[in-house]
């Protein structure tokens, strides 16, 4: 008779703080399913896309925000263009 004892592998957290540009959507990239995001308090202007099971959490139980970058305002046909 055989068994197959699959060993549980510890998930990974990943430290994201605010004000690096793209941190939060590399280590969403990085992660693989079972891992932990975990975000210092603040404001994350980026755009974003979970593909897999992670977990998103707060360090410390600070506030975070998670907000679309701007966009850049398109030309109208009727204004313009400058230069």
């Amino acid at each position: 008779m055989t068994t197959d004892q699959t060993v549980p592998v510890a998930a990974t957290v990943h430290h994201v703080i605010p004000g690096c540009p793209g941190a939060l959507a590399a280590a969403l990239k990085a992660a693989s399913p079972g891992d932990e995001v975990r975000m210092a308090a603040g404001t994350y202007e980026e755009t974003l896309r979970v593909a897999r099971d992670v977990t998103l959490r707060a360090a410390d139980g600070g506030g975070v925000v998670l907000a679309a970058p701007p966009v850049p305002p398109r030309p109208s046909k009727s204004c313009p263009v400058p230069g």
